[in-house]
C-alpha cells in the first residue's frame, strides 16, 4: 500500500531519513522549508505529494539529470540556480547525475491559484528547467527569516516568488491594481494596532478588504508604500520607541510588549528603521 503524503517534507523526512536534511517551519504550525545536503546521485521514484513544490540546486558536483513531472522527461543541468517546478499529486521521477543540494519550498493551491490563477500556468517549469537570481535570492531570504516564525513576511515572500515565477515565464497577467480606501487602511491599522502581540496573518486582513491575499497584499503596499508585514513592524517599532522614551522597562520586556520574543531581533529590526539599536536610542533620549 502506497502511503499518501499532504506534505512534501513529511514524506521525504519519512523515505530518506539518513540523508542530510534540514527542516525549517515558515511559521509555527505552518509548512516548512527543506534543504537537503549531498543527495546522492541515483534514480529516484517518488509518489504524487498534495503540495506543489519549488525545487532549486543550491550546489552540486556538476552534470546534468533527467527528470519525468508527468509532462515528459527532460533535463536539467545541476548548477546552482536551477529550479523546477514539481506538480501536486502526480508521481515524479528523478535521475540525478552527481551528489547535488537542494532546497525545496512548498505551495499549497490556494496560494498558487491566488497568485498566478491556478497551477495549470506553471506547467512550462514541469518540463524544462529555469534559473533567476532574484528567486534564489528570494528563497535563501525566506530560509534566514524563517526562524523568527514570522507569518506575514512568510506569505509575502512565498508571494513574491511565486509573482516572480509568472513573470520570468510570462505567464501573468496580473497588473498592479488599485490601492485601498483610506476606511480599509483605518481598519487594519486598528487592528493590528489593538495587540501588536498577535499574530494577524494575511487572510485575516485581506477578508475585511474582500480581496485576495496576494491582490490585498498589491493593495496595501500601493496606498501605503509598504507591504502587511513591513507595515507592522513600524507599527511595533514606533510602540518600541515609545517604550523607551517614557518608561524603564527592560529591552526584552519592551521586545515582549510588541510581539519578538527575542530581543536581539527587535534590536535587529529597531537599528533598520531608526538607525540605532534601543539602547543606544534610549541612552540618546535621556542625554
Amino acid at each position: 500500500m502506497i502511503e499518501r503524503y499532504s506534505h512534501y517534507t513529511a514524506f521525504f523526512r519519512a523515505r530518506y531519513p539518513d540523508y542530510a536534511q534540514d527542516h525549517r517551519a515558515l511559521w509555527r504550525g505552518g509548512p516548512a522549508l527543506l534543504k537537503v545536503r549531498d543527495r546522492p546521485a541515483g534514480h529516484y521514484v517518488e509518489p504524487g505529494i498534495g503540495e506543489l513544490t519549488l525545487q532549486i540546486c543550491m550546489r552540486s558536483a556538476g552534470g546534468y539529470a533527467r527528470l519525468d513531472l508527468n509532462a515528459g522527461r527532460f533535463s536539467v543541468p545541476q548548477r546552482r540556480g536551477s529550479l523546477v517546478v514539481a506538480p501536486a499529486k502526480v508521481q515524479c521521477v528523478y535521475d540525478i547525475a552527481s551528489p547535488i543540494d537542494l532546497t525545496v519550498l512548498p505551495f499549497d493551491a490556494a496560494m498558487v491559484s491566488d497568485v498566478v490563477g491556478g497551477s495549470p500556468l506553471l506547467e512550462r517549469l514541469h518540463s524544462v528547467a529555469s534559473d533567476d537570481p532574484i528567486i534564489l535570492t528570494l528563497v535563501e531570504t525566506l530560509w534566514a527569516a524563517s526562524p523568527d516564525g514570522d507569518r506575514l513576511l512568510a506569505d509575502h515572500l512565498r508571494m513574491a516568488i511565486l509573482a516572480r515565477l509568472a513573470s520570468v515565464l510570462e505567464l501573468s497577467s496580473i497588473g498592479s491594481g488599485a490601492g485601498l480606501s483610506r476606511q480599509i487602511i483605518g481598519r487594519i491599522v486598528d487592528l493590528l494596532s489593538a495587540d501588536l502581540r498577535a499574530d494577524v496573518d494575511l487572510t485575516t486582513m485581506a477578508a475585511m478588504a474582500a480581496l485576495s491575499p496576494f491582490h490585498f497584499s498589491r493593495a496595501f503596499k500601493a496606498s501605503t508604500g509598504v507591504p502587511p508585514h513591513r507595515y507592522r513592524v513600524q507599527l511595533r517599532v514606533a510602540k518600541a520607541r515609545e517604550l523607551l522614551e517614557t518608561t524603564d522597562l527592560p529591552i526584552g520586556e519592551i521586545a515582549a510588549q510588541v510581539g519578538y520574543d527575542d530581543p536581539s531581533y527587535l534590536a535587529r529590526l529597531f537599528r533598520r528603521e531608526v538607525g540605532a539599536t534601543p539602547a543606544a536610542y534610549r541612552r540618546e533620549w535621556r542625554k
